[in-house]
């Protein structure tokens, strides 16, 4: 018999005569199948504490090599942030030392452009409206009095920040040769000779900086009541006679080399003689540049022209603010593009200036 279940049997024998039948006697033989042990219950307690012991003891060994892995990465982290800690002081002290050095190049630029007696001998009223991009700019004004004349410059140096700062030095260094030293008034004259000196400075014709500078002047004759003006690249507004006049300019900057203009010029002058009180303006050209945030246009020339005019007939000071708040309402949240920078002068032939 085969696949008998666990258990006892009994097998029972009996003789068999012949010709007899069964005989008397008989033997009984007892079997016992016992239980496969793999089906025992203490074979199934076994197997599931193995089980049970070998997942503990797999997540005993994992959670060990996790914290030790963690406590690696964590001394790692900590090196590496105490090196980025030292970078970081080490990035802001010379940030720090870079912003102190630009600041005091911007008191020595400041100083450069300290005109105020020079206007308020000379004009009636006057404003100036200065917002660098960065700490120092690339516009700057300038102004000088010879005897009976006053000379005064706007200009819009290429680039501005730094790069910008280096060149308006160079242009204020190079006006004070010119009108201080070599006595120049005419406008026309003094951007020629500017031209010059900063090709020259530069080397201009032998490399290939091409920085210079767009720039305006007036020079105003109290003597003769006479107003002139020249100009590089850069519009003059004036407003005589309750009108809008323009003078374009030039169409080549300061600066750069022979090459790059060769149908350059002599720069034009323009001559006004005064008889009644006239305003001017000067200025760069980074309020017409700016963006605004509503519709990301530029103010542009136009309306930058329409907006002067309109706040012609407002006092000088009232004028400046008014510049101020109408680039903050179209900048919005905006980054400022350029440097800016606009100087309003009034002239009053048959007036005093205002000490």
């Amino acid at each position: 018999y085969t696949n008998l279940e666990p258990g006892t049997y009994h097998l029972y024998l009996a003789e068999v005569l012949p010709n007899s039948g069964i005989g008397k006697k008989f033997r009984k033989i007892s079997i016992s199948i016992a239980i496969p042990f793999w089906n025992t219950w203490w074979f199934y307690i076994l197997i599931i504490s193995l089980i049970i012991f070998t997942v503990w003891s797999y997540s005993i060994i994992k959670t060990k090599r996790i914290l030790m892995h963690n406590k690696a990465l964590a001394a790692l982290i900590q090196e590496r942030t105490k090196e980025i800690v030292i970078v970081s002081e080490n990035l802001k002290a010379e940030r720090d030392s870079i912003q102190s050095n630009v600041k005091y190049a911007s008191l020595i630029q400041n100083s450069l452009m300290e005109v105020e007696r020079d206007l308020l001998t000379t004009f009636s009223q006057h404003f100036i409206f200065n917002k660098p991009k960065d700490i120092v700019s690339g516009d700057f004004y300038w102004s000088h009095k010879i005897g009976s004349k006053t000379i005064f410059v706007v200009a819009d140096c290429t680039g501005h920040g730094v790069s910008g700062a280096f060149m308006s030095v160079l242009g204020i260094v190079s006006l004070k040769n010119i009108v201080e030293t070599l006595n120049e008034t005419s406008p026309d004259k003094i951007l020629n000779k500017l031209h010059i000196q900063i090709n020259q400075f530069l080397h201009q014709e032998e490399s290939n900086v091409t920085d210079g500078m767009d720039i305006s002047v007036i020079c105003y004759d109290s003597n003769t009541k006479e107003l002139t003006m020249s100009s590089a690249m850069s519009s003059i507004l004036f407003i005589h006679k309750n009108e809008l006049q323009r003078i374009r300019g030039s169409k080549f900057p300061i600066g750069g080399s022979s090459l790059m203009y060769k149908t350059r010029n002599s720069y034009e002058l323009f001559s006004v003689k005064l008889e009644e009180k006239i305003k001017i303006y000067l200025f760069s050209d980074g309020f017409q540049d700016q963006i605004s945030e509503l519709n990301r246009k530029k103010y542009m020339q136009p309306n930058f022209r329409e907006l002067i005019f309109n706040i012609s007939g407002q006092p000088f000071q009232k004028q400046r603010n008014i510049l101020e708040e109408t680039l903050k309402n179209w900048q919005g949240n905006e980054l400022q593009v350029d440097d800016i920078l606009i100087v309003g002068l009034e002239l009053n032939p048959n007036g005093a200036a205002k000490n």
